[in-house]
């Protein structure tokens, strides 16, 4: 569009919002605001670019300012000044197509575009090719064509699976493929079966909490070195997760920045990076939930991931009005047998002390109350807790939600997880009590050994994971011994049999 220079404006009101007719353009606060200061001169005060629209990579419109002049809006730093003819436009600008005008009365001919790119338009266009996505191919895989000469990787919603003719769907497993066990079993599609086998007549299912990012310095697949903070992608806990292979996760500062970066150049923390990077550390068949953070600096967002489906799933701030990083967040979850595993995944508050912590724990509890959560129900609170010991206030506070009457979360301590060795504490340096996984005396009646290979000395009370002491490695490939030097917390990990 050329600047229309016929029509002066006299100072835009909130009343002439409703009438006004510049294509693609958005009123800005300024303009607003001359209302006040210069409706009674009749002063007219011009648009500027602070009120430009969004414009396209590479493209520069010119708009009417309101005031008979123009504002020119995106990249425009090659195009004229139409008041000033003594610098017509000469050569064509970067990727320009079509016919031109030099901005002086004369025109440029600026020729096509060589495929795939096409010309945005026969008048001053643009070379640019649409890139097609996946929802548009209707295809799922790798190393897809977008027909820009690009490539994608599409995958599947959970919990289906990409077949070879390059579609999604799911493939319920049978009894027999589950061993034959006896009651109500998953199916592995979102739906449940009854059996009637010899098998077990209880699921068993792995309940982890993580906050196991890894920062410094990352090579991309093509060489580059990027410099990111708190990413579970760089390979560190993303091995560990597809080593100790749980049902239920409760992850913190839940960032997949150099998963999608490797891929896309981009930091948006997409739902499709999130789906890629579930299926490559857990499954085809793993539902996720995150809080809904996006961009390079999004925080410290927690998540949930389940191999069963998600009934729902919501989120639930701070108490802490300077908490502005992360909500806690929870999730019903559909499990075999009558009742329904509930699990909050919790970042508690590290640098205001026990008593923050504490006022987390306090207002934390009532919501949940709040939720209705049946008493017939399984509950899980887990995460990253911050505490420097089991004796912390929150952890007493907590118990009152999650323990019968008259128990108290001391009651506990013969049951929190420890490492082979013994030692319960969860930070990097295994002095402190970061990391914990609570659960209701309903559900911690069916609290069982933790069974992972040959390896021994793992008791019922659950595990703490730390890859430079566990033995023997190889029972939990692809988990690499030095991996948790990359991080700050270990995992905790409880299992439990559960009544079909």
């Amino acid at each position: 569009m050329q600047p229309n220079l016929s029509r002066p404006r006299a100072p835009l009101c909130l009343h002439d919002l409703a009438r006004l007719a510049l294509p693609l353009f958005c009123v800005g606060a300024l303009a607003v605001a001359a209302c006040s200061s210069k409706e009674d001169d009749g002063e007219c005060v011009p648009y500027d670019q602070s009120d430009c629209p969004e414009q396209e990579e590479g493209v520069c419109t010119t708009y009417d300012d309101g005031c008979g002049g123009f504002l020119k809006c995106g990249q425009c730093h090659h195009l004229p000044d139409p008041d000033d003819c003594t610098q017509p436009l000469t050569t064509c600008p970067t990727n320009a197509c079509g016919t031109w005008s030099d901005g002086c009365g004369g025109t440029l001919e600026c020729g096509g575009c060589s495929a795939p790119k096409t010309c945005s338009g026969t008048t001053q266009g643009y070379c640019g090719c649409a890139r097609k996505t996946c929802a548009q191919l209707g295809v799922c895989g790798n190393d897809i064509d977008d027909g820009c000469g690009g490539k994608l990787r599409c995958s599947c919603d959970a919990p289906n699976t990409c077949g070879a003719d390059g579609q999604c769907a799911c493939v319920k497993l049978t009894c027999a493929e589950l061993g034959h066990p006896n009651g109500e079993a998953y199916d592995g599609c979102g739906g449940f079966m009854q059996c009637s086998g010899s098998g077990s007549a209880t699921e068993n299912v792995r309940i982890l909490a993580g906050n196991l990012t890894s920062s410094g310095s990352l090579t991309t697949s093509a060489g580059a070195s990027v410099q990111i903070n708190e990413t579970w992608d760089a390979g560190h806990g993303l091995r560990v997760l597809q080593g100790l292979k749980p049902e239920v996760a409760l992850l913190q500062e839940f960032k997949t920045l150099f998963y999608e970066y490797d891929r896309t150049g981009y930091w948006t923390n997409s739902d499709a990076a999130l789906r890629d990077f579930v299926q490559t550390a857990f499954g085809d068949r793993y539902f996720a939930y995150r809080e809904n953070r996006t961009g390079r600096n999004m925080g410290k967002p927690n998540g949930i991931v389940s191999y069963y489906p998600i009934k729902e799933a919501g989120e639930i701030p701070s108490a802490l009005s300077n908490i502005q990083d992360r909500q806690h967040v929870w999730a019903r979850i559909d499990i075999p047998g009558s009742r329904d595993l509930w699990v909050v995944s919790v970042h508690l508050y590290n640098g205001g002390g026990a008593s923050d912590r504490d006022t987390e724990a306090k207002d934390l509890v009532q919501k949940l109350k709040a939720l209705d959560i049946p008493s017939t129900d399984f509950l899980v609170i887990g995460g990253d807790f911050n505490t420097n010991s089991r004796g912390e206030k929150a952890y007493d506070t907590l118990g009152q939600l999650i323990y019968v009457e008259n128990e108290s979360s001391s009651d506990s301590v013969n049951n929190w997880p420890t490492d082979q060795s013994g030692n319960g504490d969860t930070n990097k340096n295994r002095d402190k009590s970061y990391d914990a996984v609570l659960v209701n005396t309903l559900l911690k009646n069916y609290q069982t050994r933790v069974v992972i290979g040959s390896a021994s000395s793992l008791k019922r009370n659950g595990l703490v994971f730390d890859s430079r002491r566990f033995t023997p490695l190889s029972a939990v490939s692809p988990i690499q011994k030095n991996d948790m030097d990359a991080m700050q917390h270990m995992a905790v990990i409880k299992d439990f049999d559960i009544p079909r």
